[in-house]
């Protein structure tokens, strides 16, 4: 089912941990067995309950800018060629997909570098669209509050200008946090026409949601 609905292929190290879950969900809604969980899963009526079960299963450890070179090459190589595009064209919004945005690190981290490419570029702006399977996550990263722990790559520059003290933690800036929408979406069934909205991507960011993919979700 798992495979089928997300296209998630699960390593052999991860089938303890899905057992485990799966129990935890059976008690959790007092149902009386196995048999009963895999009946409440095959009612088309209770996809939502798939989605919490895929929830607790997909990996959300990541940190801004959680591979640097990857933003560097996005910083330097990859901006001016799109700013100079935008430049000539009547749209000059540039627009981002963050796939499988887990709690809002990568996508916040690609506003940041990007706005720090084009607040001397007159006339551009950002859009930027995340989304994942996962509910809880996108709440998160809705609030857009974090532990130091996450913002480690961030260098103090970066820290003071697009984040705000809340005690221990880190809470990104209402500004920065309105150029990232969050949408709940299963990139394994689409439609994707109502994940890219205003029109086409001049970015996709989806290395860490691929590696869950199967080989036939992969090429599709």
């Amino acid at each position: 089912m798992i495979k089928d609905r997300y296209g998630l292929t699960l390593k052999e190290t991860s089938q303890a941990e899905l057992r485990t879950i799966v129990h935890s969900r059976i008690s959790e809604l007092r149902l009386p067995s196995f048999s009963d969980y895999l009946s409440l899963l095959s009612d088309g009526r209770q996809a939502e309950e798939l989605d919490q079960l895929v929830s607790r299963i997909t990996i959300g450890e990541t940190s801004f800018m959680r591979t640097p070179p990857q933003f560097w090459a996005l910083r330097d190589f990859v901006l001016p060629g799109l700013i100079k595009e935008k430049h000539s064209r009547r749209r000059k919004t540039l627009r981002i997909l963050s796939a499988g945005c887990a709690t809002g690190e990568e996508p916040y981290s690609l506003a940041m570098v990007v706005m720090e490419k084009i607040e001397t570029e007159p006339g551009l702006g950002l859009e930027i669209v995340a989304c994942d399977v996962n509910r809880e996550y996108l709440e998160a990263a809705r609030e857009g509050l974090y532990s130091g722990k996450d913002l480690r790559n961030l260098d103090d520059y970066l820290k003071d200008k697009y984040f705000k003290r809340s005690g221990q933690d880190y809470r990104v800036n209402p500004e920065l946090r309105r150029l990232v929408e969050f949408n709940h979406f299963n990139l394994a069934s689409g439609p994707f026409d109502a994940l890219a909205g205003n029109g086409l991507f001049d970015l996709i960011f989806c290395r860490n949601v691929l590696i869950y993919f199967d080989p036939k979700t992969f090429n599709q």
